[in-house]
């Protein structure tokens, strides 16, 4: 994986979460109380994620 992809963060933040059709779990942080913010984030990318997976032959996660 990417270091890139990594990220630490210290503070009060609430998440939203799902699983895509591959049963991944997927959870988008937001600012404590804003947590409709992140929906549109966490329904697009339980959609994207199993299309990506399709497409280029390989599971995720790695």
């Amino acid at each position: 994986m990417s270091t890139y992809l990594v990220a630490y963060v210290i503070g009060a933040y609430d998440y939203v979460e799902a699983h895509d059709s591959n049963n991944v779990q997927i959870r988008v942080y937001t600012p404590v109380g804003k947590k409709e913010r992140g929906l549109f984030a966490l329904h697009t990318t339980a959609k994207i994620l199993p299309f990506f997976a399709e497409y280029f032959g390989v599971k995720y996660p790695l």
